[in-house]
């Protein structure tokens, strides 16, 4: 069946899932070059620049939830039980770690305290940088491939 040749994907979830991590990628890296402790030392358009990226990676937030469960969710409710290829399975199940942990790790830095923040960001921001790896290896074959 269609559902079959999918493996599990719904529609454009995993375009719009991937435009949409690459734009947390991008406006990540913006807050990373541009981080909040200067914010006052910056001139109008960096301030600018950092402020819009950090209201931009948050709503893309949001989005990559709504994009996970109509995308992501059903994609590994299908290939869960089968783990026929165990080397995609592996580098799927280290990409649905990698969000896991970006999406804690996200709502700590939104939510937890300074102390907490100080810790977590650095950690965020290297999961951030690395992710789009196994992402990247765990879809290759699938989409990349027949395209």
């Amino acid at each position: 069946t269609r559902m079959k040749q999918r493996v599990g994907w719904v529609g454009l979830a995993f375009g719009g899932l991937t435009a949409v991590m690459l734009l947390m990628w991008a406006t990540g890296l913006v807050m990373f070059a541009l981080p909040v402790a200067d914010l006052m030392d910056m001139s109008a358009q960096a301030s600018m620049a950092r402020r819009l990226s950090g209201v931009t990676h948050g709503v893309a937030a949001w989005c990559v939830c709504v994009l996970c469960g109509r995308g992501v969710w059903p994609h590994v409710q299908w290939i869960w039980r089968q783990r026929v290829e165990r080397y995609q399975w592996a580098w799927g199940v280290l990409n649905l770690g990698a969000l896991v942990l970006l999406a804690l790790s996200g709502l700590a830095l939104l939510y937890g305290s300074s102390e907490l923040h100080e810790a977590l960001s650095p950690v965020h921001v290297w999961i951030g940088v690395v992710a789009p790896i196994p992402w990247v290896i765990h879809a290759w074959r699938r989409w990349f491939r027949k395209h």
